[in-house]
């Protein structure tokens, strides 16, 4: 099969599984809640090649507009991998291995992302209280910052202590550290869980 053929073929077939707005030049799927942008991203591997090997990655995105225009790591408040259990990538070289990827996704997308934009489109604060709980806070890598906003700062406290609470010693040397200046650790310099959780009081 060729490249194109094989990503034209995916990307229609998506997007009758989602209905959702499809941006061609990001390969991506999105849909809009009030502020909360939901999207499902594509990548391609560069080794792809028509009739020998074909691979895609797929990701689930959460961001919010009011912390950045566009997904960046400002903007990120949650995400969900895509990809095949233990695998990387998605084989949709031949006609058999894109019906059984597309099964696959299909099944995925209707478990992990649908159900998550009803919750949303439902009630936004019901829909983050309960996502300020495990175990969806840790499956779908949300962010204190949004919890504080959306669920309210109790919620977001209560978190907060649960993720100090299982931090190693090291971690917590760090953030000794951090409080007294340290900045040599990726989480003390760009935006993360624990930045915010110490930046803002909530342990």
């Amino acid at each position: 099969m060729l490249v194109d053929e094989a990503m034209e073929i995916l990307y229609d077939e998506i997007e009758k599984t989602l209905n959702w707005k499809f941006i061609k030049s990001r390969k991506t799927f999105k849909k809009v809640v009030e502020d909360l942008v939901f999207e499902i991203t594509f990548f391609s591997s560069k080794w792809n090649k028509s009739y020998e090997n074909i691979e895609i990655q797929c990701e689930f995105r959460l961001w919010c507009k009011k912390f950045g225009k566009s997904y960046n790591v400002n903007s990120a408040v949650g995400f969900f991998s895509l990809n095949p259990l233990n695998e990387s990538w998605w084989n949709i070289t031949t006609n058999f291995h894109l019906e059984n990827t597309l099964k696959c996704l299909r099944e995925i997308i209707k478990s992990k992302v649908i159900p998550v934009l009803n919750k949303f489109e439902t009630n936004v604060s019901t829909a983050a209280n309960d996502f300020a709980k495990e175990p969806l806070f840790s499956e779908y890598n949300i962010s204190v910052q949004f919890i504080d906003m959306y669920a309210g700062r109790e919620q977001a406290v209560a978190i907060s202590k649960k993720i100090y609470a299982d931090l190693n010693e090291k971690k917590r040397d760090e953030i000794k550290r951090y409080c007294q200046g340290a900045r040599s650790e990726p989480w003390m310099i760009n935006p993360s869980n624990l930045r915010y959780i110490v930046d803002n009081n909530l342990i």
